[in-house]
């Protein structure tokens, strides 16, 4: 599912790119070059993590101890949405709870402006990768 965000992220970059240029007065190409990349590829480095999330053993420091380590989806997950750089913020917290497993509850920090708007547009694109179709 992280794969498919990563891949309808980059296909949506430009309309992405225009509204956080418009919204942060960051210049369209630097957005467009760097930032989005960014965002896209955080869906991809999370969805490679996903598939090694089993459980595994540690070395100890001590001798004849060995550590199990289990990851464990939280459940549901409470994202803030900041006003500075919303789309950016917004993928480094959904790609991690989602490669985890978690439901995403997502606030802006305040009066429902561009940054939600900015989160249900990184949302509708996770809803659109035809995995989880009642997410918002």
């Amino acid at each position: 599912m992280l794969f498919r965000v990563d891949d309808l992220l980059d296909e949506r970059a430009e309309d992405f790119a225009l509204r956080e240029a418009m919204d942060m007065g960051m210049p369209y190409r630097d957005f467009l070059e760097t930032i989005m990349p960014t965002c896209s590829g955080l869906f991809r480095y999370f969805g490679g993590l996903a598939t090694q999330m089993g459980g595994s053993y540690r070395q100890s420091y001590e001798p004849g101890v060995r550590i199990l380590v289990r990851r464990e989806p939280l459940g549901v997950v409470g994202c803030i949405t900041p006003f500075n750089f919303p789309l950016v913020l917004s993928c480094t917290t959904f790609a991690p709870a989602l490669a985890a497993e978690n439901i995403i509850v997502q606030r802006a920090c305040g009066p429902i402006s561009r940054e939600l708007s900015m989160a249900t547009e990184t949302l509708k694109c996770v809803t659109n990768s035809r995995v989880c179709r009642n997410v918002l």
